[in-house]
């Protein structure tokens, strides 16, 4: 059990990989903190856990971010491992710029 006795904040924790990693961390002997915009689904997913904490979360908002990590170091004392899984991403077309390539650089 790798993470046995360790606190692991797992932000995006209430699906997809997020919600892998914490079930993850758990088996590896983790106390979890589910953090996650989606309140139900941290609750839902923090339920499943021997040992986890749901917190609701915009990492968005710095605000938010500092609220979730008193809650979760007021509840476990501290935090060990952080897995970052929040976010959005969108399909973009990357024009105009320089990218480096082998050492030089090439025009897109």
């Amino acid at each position: 059990m790798r993470f046995a006795g360790k606190v692991a904040f797992v932000t995006g924790g209430a699906s997809g990989l997020g919600a892998a990693a914490a079930t993850r961390f758990a088996a590896e002997g983790a106390r979890v903190v589910v953090a996650d915009i989606d309140a139900d689904g941290a609750r839902r997913v923090a339920a499943a856990l021997p040992d986890g904490l749901a917190v609701t979360v915009d990492t968005a908002d710095a605000a938010s971010v500092r609220a979730a990590v008193r809650r979760a170091v007021d509840h476990y004392g501290r935090i060990d491992v952080v897995f970052n899984k929040a976010g959005i991403a969108g399909a973009r077309w990357i024009t105009g710029h320089t990218l480096p390539v082998d050492g030089g650089y090439c025009a897109q």
